[in-house]
């Protein structure tokens, strides 16, 4: 609140009376005139005076005028010209009076009524200050010279308020608290003493001298129990408390305040007792009664305002269900503010998996959001909502690229072009996402999401095979110094990229001291199948076997689970633990019947069961290759598997057909490059009794040039 407010219309009043305590003054009778004035000029002052005496100011200042006109060396010339000034005043002629009391003042020293002149021509000029600003200067002057002239005067009090109020009026607060306090200090009996606590509170206030303000307010308290400012003064004091760091005890006081029936800015107390709630984090208490200032007061100046701050307060209490009504409310209602509210209700929609919603509003409020400081963020919702929708999430790139092109002065800029180089990545585009993710940091290398753009890179890069870089990216985002949420996923993709590379070795250095300290099981399941892959490729077969049970273990369903038993069982088989070996097969079978090694886990389990001697079992398992897997890489090898399994149980037709399917549907394939599928295909024709063809495989085999026995 400022003083336009309730206390304005009271100290005008107080003003107006005091000045004409001091013009109403009459004249003197012609009879006690001066002995040395002539009986013309006598004859004329009574006649000037009676007029006055008779309330005919208009025909009295005539008078005067025609006296002074006349006699202006006469000894009643000072009264003449001092009771001008009173008329002209009474027909509140302000410029008219100030010249009359003016020339009091420079050319009758001596007048006994003086410090009355003074008083009324600091009045007169401060009159006139609402049309002409310069005259609240020339008041306060004015006052000035009458203080110094009068120290202890019998209108001190009022030319020290005069003062005080002049020098307000001029902007000058300073001086204004120095004249408040000296009358206050200083003049306890004056009618001005309550009008000068109150003024001089409410400008320490504005000053912002809060401490002071607060031991003003209690002296007017204490002094003025009876005033009608007394509820403004106690919610003025409720604000220096809260100014000066007690707002439990600025809130319950506001709160009284609020409550009393009939007075004129309740609404404005309950919009402080919210406000010292917010400062003190209880946002539901806050909201409630930002809520209740909207019901109550209908026509409040700050129903607005109100309505937006319970939405907030809400949101920030997690109360969605009631901060979305409020928002909606401000969306239509409140043109000012709906960018703004718009913004928070896309952020509760997008919590609530209602992103086409987000979308629409968004999209609705951005052309009519003009300058708002909340546009960015608008633009920035309606990306987000859209990424949120799978079907659109493509369409949310050259959103962010273009908030980050158009608006790259904004805070928001460098979120927008990091939530490009993420999509990008999010979406496949893994060479649009390095572009992004290199002008991210070329713009804003030491932003806060810098480390998370340079993940973007590293990750891009290993999508795109470029293992090299995808490790120097890992490295520097699992440096000593970075602490992020996402430190155990980079420290596990750096083993990947290291794997990926074939540097086994590398990749168990770097995941084994780290597996232990990793929390979720998703990382723990990957580094651990990591660290086991490296071992069963440098041949260390029971660490391989160790690790990818630890992995197991973790999460049997993690999306390396399906491949850590397929390693698994082949580092059993070479442990030549031929039964571990089928068991992990078989739960690999059952449990990933649709996944992507099923030709593999088929192909290794006949192998199994062929060195066990199930020669039926094994055929069994590579036709399962053959006819489930017909596009994969391990049918020749199966077709090969199955024919040798057939030889061992004597079935030789049987043998020779999975041989000649093998040599006629893969021709370059290695083993019958090598002759290997003509030689085994010779042995079986040659037990059926097909000499003729098993010679011609033979021949077949011989051309290949072989070696050895």
């Amino acid at each position: 609140m400022n003083r336009q407010g309730v206390g304005i219309s009271r100290w005008l009043g107080a003003l107006t009376l005091a000045a004409l305590v001091v013009c109403s003054a009459l004249p003197l009778a012609a009879q006690d005139a001066p002995a040395k004035s002539s009986p013309e000029a006598q004859a004329s002052y009574s006649d000037a005076a009676g007029l006055q005496n008779g309330g005919s100011f208009e025909l009295a200042a005539e008078e005067w005028t025609k006296f002074l006109a006349k006699y202006p060396q006469d000894p009643l010339a000072a009264k003449a010209q001092y009771y001008l000034g009173v008329c002209q005043l009474q027909l509140k002629q302000y410029d008219k009076a100030a010249a009359a009391f003016a020339a009091v003042v420079k050319n009758h020293s001596k007048f006994e009524q003086l410090e009355d002149a003074y008083l009324n021509l600091g009045w007169c000029q401060y009159s006139q200050g609402a049309a002409d600003p310069k005259q609240f200067a020339a008041a306060a002057e004015t006052f000035t010279n009458m203080l110094k002239a009068f120290p202890m005067g019998k209108f001190t009090d009022q030319a020290l308020y005069f003062q005080g109020e002049a020098y307000y009026q001029l902007g000058q607060k300073e001086p204004a608290v120095a004249a408040y306090d000296a009358l206050v200090k200083g003049h306890e009996k004056s009618k001005l003493r309550a009008d000068a606590v109150y003024a001089l509170g409410v400008t320490q206030e504005e000053l912002k001298q809060w401490a002071e303000a607060g031991k003003t307010y209690d002296l007017f308290l204490k002094e003025f129990a009876e005033s009608p400012l007394v509820t403004e003064v106690r919610m003025r004091k409720a604000e220096t408390m809260l100014q000066t760091g007690n707002v439990a005890g600025a809130e319950a006081l506001f709160g009284e305040i609020a409550a009393i029936k009939g007075f004129a800015a309740a609404d404005h107390a309950l919009l402080r007792q919210a406000y010292c709630a917010t400062q003190q984090m209880k946002d539901a208490v806050a909201a409630a009664l930002y809520a209740k200032l909207a019901t109550d007061f209908p026509q409040s100046a700050y129903k607005n305002e109100a309505v937006l701050s319970a939405a907030r307060s809400y949101y920030r209490a997690k109360m969605m269900a009631e901060a979305a009504p409020l928002f909606e409310q401000v969306v239509a209602n409140d043109p000012a503010n709906a960018a703004e509210a718009a913004h928070w209700l896309s952020r509760i929609y997008l919590a609530n998996k209602e992103p086409a919603k987000a979308e629409a509003l968004a999209a609705k409020v951005i052309p009519t959001a003009g300058d708002s400081k909340y546009l960015v963020n608008l633009k920035l919702d309606q990306a987000d909502a859209i990424y949120e929708q799978p079907d659109k999430q493509a369409q949310s790139l050259p959103l962010y690229v273009a908030i980050a092109k158009d608006h790259a002065g904004d805070e928001l800029a460098p979120t927008a072009l990091y939530n490009a180089a993420f999509t990008a990545l999010a979406i496949k585009q893994y060479q649009p996402a390095l572009t992004h993710a290199a002008a991210f940091l070329a713009a804003y290398p030491t932003h806060d999401l810098a480390t998370d753009v340079k993940y973007v890179a590293a990750e891009s890069n290993l999508q795109l095979g470029n293992y090299d870089a995808a490790e120097k990216g890992y490295r520097e985002v699992t440096g000593p110094d970075v602490k992020h949420a996402d430190l155990d996923l980079w420290r596990v993709r750096l083993g990947l990229a290291l794997y990926l590379q074939q540097k086994y070795q590398e990749t168990i250095d770097a995941l084994t001291p780290i597996v232990a300290a990793l929390q979720k099981p998703d990382h723990i399941a990957e580094a651990q199948f990591l660290i086991g892959a490296s071992q069963f490729s440098l041949d260390k077969f029971d660490a391989a076997a160790a690790a990818l049970t630890a992995s197991l273990a973790a999460n049997p369903k993690s999306t390396q689970a399906e491949e850590a038993l397929l390693y698994l069982s082949r580092a059993q088989r070479k442990l030549d633990k031929l039964d571990d070996a089928k068991a992990t097969l078989t739960k690999l079978i059952a449990e990933f019947p649709e996944g992507r090694l099923q030709d593999q886990a088929h192909y290794y389990l006949g192998e199994a069961l062929a060195a066990q001697g199930d020669a039926a079992g094994a055929a069994a398992e590579y036709d399962l290759v053959v006819t489930k897997s017909p596009d994969s890489k391990f049918v020749p090898y199966a077709l090969y598997g199955k024919a040798l399994a057939l030889q061992g149980a004597k079935d030789h037709a049987g043998a020779v057909a999975a041989l000649t399917t093998l040599m006629e549907k893969s021709p370059e394939h290695e083993l019958v490059k090598n002759g290997d599928a003509a030689f085994a295909r010779a042995l079986s024709r040659r037990q059926a009794k097909d000499f003729a063809g098993a010679q011609a495989d033979i021949d077949a085999f011989l051309k290949t040039n072989p070696t050895g026995d």
